[in-house]
């Protein structure tokens, strides 16, 4: 319905970390999406904004699955499971 009226969020001055947050607050209200996935965000988001951007989500209680292609520096506010290619659980 919002973008059949062209509704557009004016986030120009928002950060990477910020928009994500923002549009996964507005897609659980509006649309009561449950999980959120996303691929390969550590690579284009610097581990003090991630920090951050978790804080976040656990405050919002929102459900958040990171696919990585490479194994990254433990955050304290995230579970780790590391999958190999013969989809065994390390």
């Amino acid at each position: 319905m919002l973008k059949a009226f062209n509704v557009r969020l004016n986030d120009r001055e928002m950060t990477l970390p910020e928009k994500i947050m923002e549009y996964m607050l507005i897609s659980e209200k509006l649309k009561g999406t449950k999980v959120f996935v996303t691929v390969n965000m550590r690579s284009y988001i610097t581990d003090e904004k991630i920090e951050q951007l978790f804080k976040s989500v656990l405050l919002h209680k929102i459900n958040l699955i990171c696919i990585e292609n490479k194994e990254y520096s433990r955050l304290d506010t995230e579970k780790v499971i590391i999958i190999d290619e013969d989809m065994c659980v390390i």
